[in-house]
């Protein structure tokens, strides 16, 4: 999955930063979402070792739900938001979808 330098979640614009390596809380972390500066950051690398696309994208669709968990004020925790962005990805992947509307002309 190509990762796109930004989304637009609810009403928010959110900048999206593919970086060496992101920290939370003075750790490492394989991404971030910062709903109150509208950013996610996305890491290549964690504790040492090259990041697999697979690893990417799964981060990225994690940080999202992060973010429509807080736009939206559903509060989902960690573990659902885990178990919800592993599962639309494995639904997305083993049904090869593809969202693009290629019918419609630019």
């Amino acid at each position: 999955m190509k990762i796109p330098s930004k989304v637009k979640i609810g009403a928010s614009k959110i900048k999206v930063c593919v970086v060496d390596s992101a920290e939370l809380d003075g750790g490492e972390v394989l991404g971030v979402s910062n709903a109150a500066i509208s950013k996610i950051l996305i890491s290549t690398s964690f504790k040492g070792k090259h990041c697999s696309e697979d690893s990417m994208t799964d981060t990225f669709l994690h940080e999202i739900i992060h973010m429509i968990s807080q736009n939206m004020g559903i509060g989902l925790t960690e573990r659902q938001v885990v178990g919800v962005a592993g599962g639309l990805l494995m639904v997305i992947r083993d049904n090869n979808l593809d969202f693009r509307d290629t019918t419609r002309r630019k």
